[in-house]
Formats: C-alpha cells, structure tokens, sequence
C-alpha cells in the first residue's frame, strides 16, 4: 500500500491491485485487460528499432560465418539465419504495423520468439555435425533478447527460454557433446535463465506498477474534471439564485429612494443603495474569479466599436459618478473598431471605472482610447491620489488594497482585469504618480487596420466634434490630469436625464415577463413611478389574458422561464401575432448568454441585476424605436 499512500484520491480497485502482489503478479480481469492493451501498445513503440538492431546483428554474424567458417558450415548457418530468423524479425516488424489485436499479436510474438531460437539451435547443430565446436554465445543472446528487450510476458517468455535451453542440452547428449563441457554449458545457461526470469519478473512489477500509477492518475483527472463539472452546475446555479434577488432588491431599493421626501428617511435608502451595490460587486467578483478558476469564462472575439462601448459604459456610471460630484467623461477617435470578446472587454473596462470610482478619490475620470500601430490604446484616467512606486507591483494581486484608500471591496476588482487581459492575450498596465493621478490602460487589436494619416474628428461625450488638436493633447497626456473646476453636482446630469426619460415614458406600454413575483412587482412599481403603463405576466396563459384588449409597445422578459421556455421565444411569438417587431429588453442572471445571439436592433440583453440607471437608458434607447 505504500505505493498509493502519498496519493490523496483512492481507488479502491487499485489498492485490491497492489494488495494482490506476488511473484506472479495479476490484477482483477477489467486492468488486466487494460494493462495487456497498455503492455501491448509499449511494445508497438520497441519492435521497430528492436527489429532493426536484430538484422543488423544477424547480418554481421553472416558475415563472419562466411570469413571463420568452412563452406559446407556457413553455407547452413546463414541460410538458417537469412532465410529463417531474419524473415521472422521482418514479420513481427511488419505486423506491428497491422493494428492486431493484444492476445493475437503476443501470441504471434512469442512463436517467433521461440522459433528464432530454434533456428539458433540449428546454426550449432549444423556446426557440430562438420566436427565444429560452436559456442553457444549466440543462443545465450538470444535469450537475452527475449527476457529484456522484448518485454514478452512472463510466463510465456520463461516457458520458451526454459524451452530453448532444454532442447540445446538434449542436442549436445544426441552428438556426443563432451560430457564434462556439456555440464558446465547446461549449468551456465540455467543460470543466465535464472537470471533472466528474475529481472523479467522485476520488470513486469515495475511495468504494472507504472501501469497503475498512471490509471490512477488518469482516474485521478477523470474525478477532478467530474468535480468541475459540478462545480460549474452549482456555480451556475448559484449565480443565478443569487442574482435574482439581488436584482429586485435594486429596482425596490430605487422606487423607494424616488418615492420619499429628502430626509432621514431618503438618506437611509441611499445608504441602502449604497450596500446593494457593494454587494453585487462582491457577488460578482468572487463569482467571476470562481468561474475563471474552473476555465467556464471563455473569449468568443468579435468587432467592438470603442464609441459605443465607451458611451454605454460612462452612461451606465454617469449617475453613480454625480452623486459622488466626480466628472466621468469618455474621449476617442470615432471608427475606432477593435477585435476582442466584448463581454470580457466590457467587463474590464467597467472594473478599471469602478476601481477609479471607489479608490482614486478622483475629481475626475476620462475613459479614453488612442491608436498606436495595429492597436488601440483604451486608458481609464483618473486625477486621483494616485499610487505609490513601491505598491504598484502589487495592485494586480489578489485580495490587495493600497494603504491610505477606502476599503469597500475584497480587492479582487485589478485581479480580475489581470486574468481577464491574460485570457484575451492583451497587454495591461498603468502609469500613475501620488497625488497627480493615475492612467491604468489595456492595449487591444485593431478590427480593420486604419491609416496612420487618418484624422477623421473625434466625437465628445455629449455628440459634438472635437478638433482634432485637442484629441492630441488628451493622448499625451496620462498621467497629470488637473482637478475639475466645475465637479457634476448630484442633481445636474442624472437629474436631467430622469426628467427626459420620464417625458419621453408617458403611456408607453409596457409588458414585464418573469416566474419570479418579487422581481415583477419591484419593475412594476418602479416603471410605473417613471410613468409607463405596465402589465406583468409571469406565463404564457397569463399573456394571452393580458393581450386580448392589450398591446404594449415595449416588451422587458426574462431569458430563462418556467416550463422550458425562454424569453426570446416568447418575444418571438408575440412579434409574429401583431406582424410588428416590438422593441424588447431580455434580462437575465445567465452571464454566459451570447450577447449576438439575443440581441439585434430591436432586442436588447442586459444581466441581472440591473441598475435602474441602465434600465432607464435601455428603455429610452427602446422607446426611440418606436
């Protein structure tokens, strides 16, 4: 057992297996099959160079038979060994070549084993009948050949040599052998078969102990690979339960924030707010990580264009950055078209955000991108604190926080931008001076390369060109980001885009799809609050109720629904029964959904939860489809 106690998985049928050990080692017949199929596909990888070594050596015997020896002795010797022993070796070599099975191709082996030395025993003979005396070097050879190089079994091999042995000293009796010579011969051959039967019985342990040590191995991956499999189950399962709540938790916590007075009251449900966020950003991170541990997040790259990615993400903050009075602006070339996975690009993008949001204690923030060669350059700057010399080795570290910054967070959000850069082959890093600020930036392929002398203007955060000069100096400069004279205050940019999406939300219709009642009566109540004319349903029954004197104009569903069917076809059908294309949002606690799968010009995919200040933006970006 000691050859298993270091392992931390058992198997029970190998630990039978090395219980069972004895001189004639055998295993249960399910690995002994196995190790005749593993023992036979290790000698498939030997005959060949075996087989040619062998004739090499038959070869240079011929040639010294036809130099030492009389013709009517060496005319028999290499005749035996040209047309006898040399063709067998060219037999075995041809039929490992064939793909036989195990017990015919040992079976064949073995035979031409023992013929082979047959034809050494008529080479002697043949010798002895001329008044020759022939030693018996080459048929103790031979043996050799058989009890190591070959790796034959070891019953069959110790049978044949045995076999081989016997018959030579029942040869010498039949000529007349000189007696005393005979005995010495016949002792030394059963010694050298002794010998050989030894080392062959220490090697097949050995082979077997390999053999097992590899089954358990490849047994022990085999349970690892189950286990994660599990685990990605449970994982899924997690995030998803979990995301559930988490989401109507959100959309409550901001119906309620709208509905009271400034106050006590309002001050607690921000703080609320506050802790919702904090706690979906753990949840997410510490998900994320796992899944990047079991290898489930994998890259599917596509076209991103920078502009849109880059508005969508500072629109989603924008809301959370006035309320800190942080001024978050994006700035880059327009066209800017890269070649990535958009979910795991967005997703690094919007932890360097949060990351700035949370720790830089910056005044201002400016998501930007630049062309440098065959890539863009996309930098998320802050005019922060910024970041001592001596930590920023380690800002990439798990569970790592720089002294002097706020603690919220486990310290995973940097992490997972390493690993998520890593996978997706993009170089990352940073640029930052204490109290000047701090450029963390992420260099991604290019899409379609662009002319260097292109100077196609650049679009500012609010839809107006920019020159191209102040493009330039915003690309030089990275680093020394000066304070923002005029921070957003918290009633300026949300304020007014509440109030635009709320104009722009009068008698809109809209139908809310989940199985889960609490989510529905939290999107109810907030949508209703914003204006819009809501029904919810959470089965397809209860749709068909709600339609026959109903048509919403904007259809929100969940993508994973009772009963085996998703939200995507229950979109479907009801497109196909008005003729009109409803413009629909999917939500849904699946991170792994294909975003193009879902998503067109008329369908909308966020995950959940989904920050009202999203939802407000997805929903105007709807209504403007109508």
């Amino acid at each position: 057992m000691s050859d298993t106690s270091s392992l931390i998985l058992r198997d029970s049928e190998i630990d039978a297996a090395f219980n069972r050990k004895s001189l004639f080692w055998r295993f249960g017949s399910l690995l002994e099959a196995q190790f005749e199929t593993y023992r036979y596909q290790r000698i498939l990888k030997f005959v060949m160079p075996i087989g040619w070594s062998a004739l090499a050596l038959f070869a240079v015997y011929s040639l010294l038979d036809a130099l030492l020896f009389p013709r009517s002795v060496y005319a028999i010797t290499i005749l035996i060994r040209l047309s006898l022993i040399c063709p067998l070796i060219g037999l075995m070599m041809w039929l490992s070549q064939q793909n036989l099975s195990s017990r015919r191709f040992m079976t064949i082996y073995t035979l031409a084993f023992f013929a082979g030395g047959l034809g050494i025993l008529g080479i002697i003979l043949a010798a002895r009948l001329e008044n020759m005396v022939l030693p018996y070097d080459g048929l103790l050879l031979f043996l050799m050949f058989g009890y190591s190089l070959m790796a034959l079994p070891v019953l069959w091999v110790c049978s044949a040599g045995m076999s081989l042995s016997l018959l030579y000293i029942v040869m010498e009796i039949a000529v007349d052998f000189p007696r005393e010579t005979l005995m010495y011969n016949a002792s030394f051959l059963i010694t050298a078969n002794i010998i050989g039967m030894v080392g062959c019985i220490l090697h097949e342990h050995s082979l077997r102990t390999q053999f097992l040590n590899q089954t358990l191995i490849q047994r022990s991956r085999e349970a690892l690979w189950q286990e994660n499999q599990a685990k990605t189950r449970l994982l899924a399962s997690a995030s998803h339960d979990l995301r559930q709540p988490l989401h109507a938790m959100t959309l409550l916590a901001e119906d309620l924030e709208q509905r009271l007075p400034a106050g006590r009251e309002a001050h607690c449900v921000q703080q609320l707010q506050k802790s919702i966020l904090n706690l979906n950003q753990l949840l997410g991170s510490v998900l994320d990580i796992s899944r990047m541990s079991v290898g489930i997040l994998q890259p599917v790259r596509k076209r991103i264009d920078l502009t849109r990615l880059g508005s969508e993400l500072v629109e989603e903050t924008q809301n959370r950055a006035a309320t800190q009075q942080v001024s978050l602006r994006w700035l880059g070339p327009s066209g800017a078209e890269v070649y990535s996975d958009p979910v795991l690009l967005s997703r690094i993008l919007r932890n360097l955000l949060e990351n700035a949001l949370t720790h830089s204690q910056a005044s201002r923030i400016i998501l930007s991108w630049r062309k440098v060669g065959d890539y863009y350059r996309v930098l998320v700057s802050d005019n922060g604190i910024g970041i001592p010399a001596h930590e920023q080795s380690r800002v990439f570290d798990e569970f790592s926080r720089i002294a002097g910054t706020p603690s919220t967070g486990l310290g995973l959000g940097l992490s997972i931008v390493k690993q998520l850069s890593h996978q997706l082959g993009l170089p990352l890093g940073l640029q930052s001076l204490k109290e000047q600020g701090t450029t963390f930036w992420v260099d991604v392929p290019l899409y379609i390369p662009r002319s260097e002398t292109d100077s196609s203007p650049s679009l500012h955060p609010d839809g107006d060109f920019v020159p191209p000069d102040t493009e330039s100096a915003l690309e030089n400069t990275e680093i020394a980001l000066s304070p923002a004279s005029d921070p957003a205050s918290p009633s300026g940019d949300a304020t007014r885009a509440q109030t635009t999406a709320d104009s722009e939300a009068v008698r809109i219709k809209v139908l809310v799809i989940d199985d889960e009642q609490d989510i529905l009566n939290a999107m109810a109540a907030l949508l209703e609050h914003w204006g819009f004319e809501v029904q919810t349903c959470a089965r397809w029954a209860d749709i068909e109720t709600r339609l026959a004197h109903w048509q919403p104009q904007i259809v929100i569903s969940d993508y994973h629904l009772t009963q085996g069917v998703n939200g995507l076809q229950l979109i479907t059908q009801l497109r196909q029964r008005w003729s009109h294309a409803i413009p629909a949002l999917i939500i849904t606690a699946d991170t792994d959904l294909d975003p193009e799968f879902i998503a067109d010009e008329n369908t909308l995919l966020s995950h959940k939860p989904l920050p009202p200040v999203k939802l407000r933006l997805m929903l105007k970006h709807l209504a403007g489809r109508l």
